[in-house]
């Protein structure tokens, strides 16, 4: 919890990505262990593909494709709780199950981007839809970080990117 909301701090998009990373890793085990599978599997995405970006100057991969090829994932993950794992797909189910895959995406774009202010931004679609996934898969870890996620990337958005301008965000010094 405390590395997703620290994420939103730093001005330095490689740190952003990987308290990223370390956020993904301890809450694919938390919605896994709540039976919360969507969750999950997002999550062990989130873990790949914050790999990927953290490398993606070294890859040479096109940032479209990359993000064409989480998005897919993002979907195949959806259609696996309905197909495999026999979630009940009733409109509740399949709204409710949809909104972490919504908050994936934004983040996806946000963390292709070139700096942090994008990520930030994403953060305003990212953290409310998991909050309310978190609600009803009563992820209290899930519930207290998105509720902070929410204030902090509101705070960093304020205090960097409103306050300074976007010409003084990919400070290489990290946290201002």
């Amino acid at each position: 919890m405390v590395a997703n909301v620290a994420a939103y701090q730093f001005k330095n998009r490689r740190i952003v990505i990987l308290c990223q990373l370390v956020g993904s890793v301890l809450f694919a085990v938390n919605m896994f262990m709540l039976d919360a599978l969507m969750g999950g599997l997002l999550n062990v995405v989130g873990i790949v593909r914050a790999i990927v970006y953290i490398n993606k100057d070294r890859l040479k991969i096109p940032v479209k494709l990359v993000n064409g090829i989480f998005m897919a994932l993002y979907l195949a993950s959806y259609a696996l709780i309905f197909a495999v794992f026999k979630k009940e797909p009733t409109a509740f189910n399949l709204l409710i199950e949809i909104l972490p895959l919504i908050g994936m995406g934004a983040m996806t774009v946000g963390l292709s981007m070139k700096d942090s202010r994008a990520i930030r931004i994403c953060g305003f679609i990212n953290s409310p839809c998991w909050l309310i996934y978190n609600c009803f898969v009563f992820s209290l870890g899930g519930i207290f970080c998105e509720t902070f996620g929410i204030i902090s990337v509101i705070s960093a958005y304020i205090r960097l990117d409103m306050k300074n301008g976007k010409e003084n965000n990919e400070d290489e010094n990290g946290i201002s």
